[in-house]
Protein backbone atom coordinates (compact mmCIF):
# COMPACT_ATOMS: atom_id res chain seq x y z
CA UNK A 1 0.00 0.00 0.00
CA UNK A 2 2.15 3.53 -0.96
CA UNK A 3 2.16 6.12 2.13
CA UNK A 4 0.30 8.75 0.84
CA UNK A 5 2.29 12.71 1.20
CA UNK A 6 1.79 13.67 5.14
CA UNK A 7 1.06 17.22 4.03
CA UNK A 8 -2.70 15.83 2.71
CA UNK A 9 -4.81 15.17 5.85
CA UNK A 10 -7.94 13.94 3.51
CA UNK A 11 -5.31 11.30 1.49
CA UNK A 12 -3.65 10.29 4.91
CA UNK A 13 -7.36 9.91 6.50
CA UNK A 14 -8.64 7.78 3.17
CA UNK A 15 -5.37 5.78 3.93
CA UNK A 16 -5.41 5.07 7.32
CA UNK A 17 -9.05 4.02 6.88
CA UNK A 18 -8.13 1.64 4.36
CA UNK A 19 -5.06 0.24 6.54
CA UNK A 20 -7.58 -0.52 9.58
CA UNK A 21 -10.39 -2.49 7.06
CA UNK A 22 -7.15 -4.24 5.71
CA UNK A 23 -5.82 -5.12 9.31
CA UNK A 24 -9.37 -6.85 9.90
CA UNK A 25 -9.30 -8.55 6.36
CA UNK A 26 -5.66 -10.21 7.41
CA UNK A 27 -6.44 -10.93 10.98
CA UNK A 28 -9.53 -13.02 9.79
CA UNK A 29 -7.83 -14.78 6.94
CA UNK A 30 -4.91 -15.59 9.56
CA UNK A 31 -7.58 -16.86 11.75
CA UNK A 32 -9.18 -18.71 8.77
CA UNK A 33 -5.74 -20.10 7.74
CA UNK A 34 -4.80 -21.23 11.72
CA UNK A 35 -8.33 -23.24 11.93
CA UNK A 36 -7.38 -24.96 8.63
CA UNK A 37 -3.99 -26.30 9.65
CA UNK A 38 -5.09 -27.09 13.45
CA UNK A 39 -8.03 -29.48 11.20
CA UNK A 40 -5.01 -30.73 8.86
CA UNK A 41 -3.23 -31.51 11.78
CA UNK A 42 -5.74 -33.54 13.29
CA UNK A 43 -6.18 -35.68 10.29
CA UNK A 44 -2.54 -36.07 9.85
CA UNK A 45 -2.33 -37.24 13.82
CA UNK A 46 -5.33 -40.00 13.14
CA UNK A 47 -3.36 -40.79 9.82
CA UNK A 48 -0.29 -41.52 10.89
CA UNK A 49 -2.33 -43.67 14.35
CA UNK A 50 -3.57 -45.70 11.43
CA UNK A 51 -0.45 -45.93 9.63
CA UNK A 52 1.36 -47.33 12.99
CA UNK A 53 -1.57 -49.95 13.43
CA UNK A 54 -0.80 -50.92 9.61
CA UNK A 55 2.91 -50.90 10.03
CA UNK A 56 2.31 -53.00 13.35
CA UNK A 57 0.85 -55.51 11.57
CA UNK A 58 2.99 -56.34 8.78
CA UNK A 59 6.11 -55.86 10.96
CA UNK A 60 4.75 -58.63 13.37
CA UNK A 61 5.54 -61.00 11.11
CA UNK A 62 7.80 -60.47 8.25
CA UNK A 63 8.24 -63.21 6.71
CA UNK A 64 4.65 -63.79 6.34
CA UNK A 65 4.57 -60.09 4.96
CA UNK A 66 7.32 -60.41 2.52
CA UNK A 67 5.16 -64.01 1.29
CA UNK A 68 1.81 -62.05 0.68
CA UNK A 69 3.40 -58.99 -0.74
CA UNK A 70 4.83 -61.27 -3.34
CA UNK A 71 1.40 -63.18 -4.21
CA UNK A 72 -0.50 -59.86 -4.13
CA UNK A 73 1.91 -57.93 -6.18
CA UNK A 74 -0.25 -56.07 -8.63
CA UNK A 75 -3.64 -57.61 -7.59
CA UNK A 76 -3.53 -55.39 -4.01
CA UNK A 77 -3.61 -52.03 -6.53
CA UNK A 78 -6.33 -53.68 -9.08
CA UNK A 79 -8.66 -54.21 -5.45
CA UNK A 80 -9.97 -50.26 -6.31
CA UNK A 81 -9.67 -46.83 -4.65
CA UNK A 82 -10.92 -46.68 -1.38
CA UNK A 83 -10.47 -49.05 1.93
CA UNK A 84 -11.98 -52.27 3.12
CA UNK A 85 -15.15 -51.53 3.70
CA UNK A 86 -15.53 -49.47 0.41
CA UNK A 87 -13.71 -49.81 -2.51
CA UNK A 88 -14.17 -48.10 -6.04
CA UNK A 89 -13.20 -50.20 -9.02
CA UNK A 90 -14.31 -47.73 -11.89
CA UNK A 91 -14.43 -43.79 -10.86
CA UNK A 92 -16.01 -43.15 -14.38
CA UNK A 93 -19.18 -45.22 -13.26
CA UNK A 94 -20.30 -45.22 -9.98
CA UNK A 95 -24.34 -47.17 -9.05
CA UNK A 96 -26.08 -45.64 -7.08
CA UNK A 97 -26.12 -48.21 -4.43
CA UNK A 98 -22.21 -47.64 -4.50
CA UNK A 99 -22.82 -43.54 -4.40
CA UNK A 100 -25.05 -44.27 -1.51
CA UNK A 101 -22.45 -46.49 0.68
CA UNK A 102 -19.54 -44.04 0.01
CA UNK A 103 -21.50 -41.07 0.50
CA UNK A 104 -22.56 -42.94 4.35
CA UNK A 105 -18.75 -43.96 4.56
CA UNK A 106 -17.52 -39.74 4.24
CA UNK A 107 -19.35 -39.25 6.63
CA UNK A 108 -19.02 -41.31 9.17
CA UNK A 109 -15.04 -40.91 8.48
CA UNK A 110 -15.48 -37.20 8.65
CA UNK A 111 -17.28 -37.30 12.16
CA UNK A 112 -14.63 -39.57 13.40
CA UNK A 113 -12.27 -37.26 12.14
CA UNK A 114 -13.83 -34.25 13.69
CA UNK A 115 -16.51 -34.97 16.24
CA UNK A 116 -16.85 -31.12 17.06
CA UNK A 117 -18.16 -30.81 13.52
CA UNK A 118 -21.17 -29.49 12.44
CA UNK A 119 -21.44 -30.72 9.34
CA UNK A 120 -19.40 -31.86 6.43
CA UNK A 121 -18.47 -29.21 3.78
CA UNK A 122 -19.38 -30.16 -0.07
CA UNK A 123 -15.98 -29.32 -0.79
CA UNK A 124 -14.36 -31.48 1.28
CA UNK A 125 -16.68 -34.07 -0.12
CA UNK A 126 -15.32 -33.01 -3.62
CA UNK A 127 -11.64 -33.79 -2.32
CA UNK A 128 -12.41 -36.75 -0.43
CA UNK A 129 -13.92 -38.27 -3.55
CA UNK A 130 -10.76 -37.29 -5.93
CA UNK A 131 -8.18 -38.03 -3.00
CA UNK A 132 -9.31 -40.67 -1.66
CA UNK A 133 -11.33 -42.73 -3.79
CA UNK A 134 -9.90 -41.53 -7.31
CA UNK A 135 -13.42 -40.05 -8.38
CA UNK A 136 -13.22 -36.64 -10.63
CA UNK A 137 -16.37 -34.63 -10.47
CA UNK A 138 -17.48 -30.64 -11.00
CA UNK A 139 -19.90 -31.06 -7.88
CA UNK A 140 -20.33 -33.14 -4.71
CA UNK A 141 -24.01 -32.03 -4.85
CA UNK A 142 -23.97 -33.45 -8.74
CA UNK A 143 -22.42 -36.24 -7.82
CA UNK A 144 -24.54 -37.52 -4.85
CA UNK A 145 -27.52 -35.66 -6.30
CA UNK A 146 -29.95 -38.88 -5.19
CA UNK A 147 -28.41 -39.54 -1.92
CA UNK A 148 -28.34 -36.06 -1.00
CA UNK A 149 -32.14 -36.09 -0.59
CA UNK A 150 -32.00 -38.57 2.48
CA UNK A 151 -29.52 -35.62 4.18
CA UNK A 152 -29.95 -32.19 5.73
CA UNK A 153 -28.03 -29.27 4.54
CA UNK A 154 -26.88 -25.55 5.13
CA UNK A 155 -25.31 -22.83 3.67
CA UNK A 156 -25.27 -21.05 0.49
CA UNK A 157 -23.90 -22.11 -2.84
CA UNK A 158 -20.16 -21.24 -1.90
CA UNK A 159 -19.91 -22.73 1.62
CA UNK A 160 -22.99 -25.51 1.29
CA UNK A 161 -22.42 -28.73 3.87
CA UNK A 162 -24.15 -31.88 4.81
CA UNK A 163 -25.18 -31.87 8.40
CA UNK A 164 -23.69 -34.71 10.31
CA UNK A 165 -27.24 -36.26 11.69
CA UNK A 166 -25.34 -38.40 14.33
CA UNK A 167 -29.01 -40.88 14.54
CA UNK A 168 -28.56 -41.50 11.17
CA UNK A 169 -24.88 -42.12 10.87
CA UNK A 170 -25.33 -44.95 13.58
CA UNK A 171 -28.81 -46.33 12.30
CA UNK A 172 -28.08 -46.48 8.44
CA UNK A 173 -26.25 -49.72 7.19
CA UNK A 174 -24.62 -49.09 3.85
CA UNK A 175 -26.61 -51.07 1.38
CA UNK A 176 -24.61 -54.47 -0.20
CA UNK A 177 -23.59 -54.53 -3.78
CA UNK A 178 -24.90 -57.86 -5.78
Amino acid sequence: MPEPAKDDAAEMLRAISKALVRRHQLQNWKKELLDKKEVLDRQIVVAEKEENQVEEVLSSAPELTSIAQELLGKGAELRGAGDDEIAIYNPGYVSSADKERLLLKMLKDYHKEHPEAEGMPFSTIKAVLKNRYKIETGSAGLFFRRELKNWDTAGGTKNKMVLLDLQKLSERVPKEVP
